[in-house]
């Protein structure tokens, strides 16, 4: 069975920068393998910038979005404001 969907709420919340940004590649990687919609929650803005898309909620609501070229590195070239 193919997923649609995969799911990370806070997959890097208790490790290490070094350890953070594998999982986080990881999850970029299983998603491009698998050819599937990846939702990361996080509270961490370098794992945010290399998702290709960012949303911000502030108590509930949208607030804002952002895109960009995903870096590996975290540091994506942003487009757009939050």
């Amino acid at each position: 069975m193919r997923r649609c969907l995969l799911l990370a709420d806070e997959p890097t919340g208790n490790l290490d920068r070094t350890t953070a940004a594998r999982v986080g590649q990881l999850l970029l990687e299983l998603q491009q393998q698998e050819q599937t919609m990846l939702i990361v929650v996080t509270h961490s803005p370098r794992l945010a910038r290399m998702m290709g898309r960012q949303l911000e909620l502030d108590d509930g609501a949208l607030k804002g979005e952002r895109k960009w070229s995903p870096s590996p590195s975290g540091r994506g070239l942003g487009e757009g404001r939050l």
